[in-house]
């Protein structure tokens, strides 16, 4: 049995998570839901956002796109294309 203070996600652990495109509910539905090892939540990447950031990768990079950046475009509603485009 793991201890409850395994379940307890810090505002550091979010933030670790965001920077690998891991979002609060996915971190939290890992980790409290499923029992994954808090490293192994925060590190692997969704199967939807890294496929989809593998098929966009090279247009977001030239344009000066991030993935941090191309992530926080897609978590507020911006379309595909606007957000490997636009700076």
């Amino acid at each position: 049995m793991q201890n409850p203070y395994d379940y307890y996600i810090t505002p550091e652990e979010y933030e670790a998570a965001a920077k690998n495109g891991i979002s609060n509910e996915l971190l939290t539905r890992r980790i409290r839901n499923l029992g994954w090892d808090k490293e192994i939540a925060m590190t692997k990447p969704s199967r939807y956002n890294a496929n989809r950031w593998k098929n966009i990768k090279e247009i977001a990079l030239k344009n000066g796109i991030s993935h941090s950046t191309y992530t926080a475009r897609i978590k507020k509603g911006w379309r595909l294309m606007q957000s490997v485009s636009h700076l």
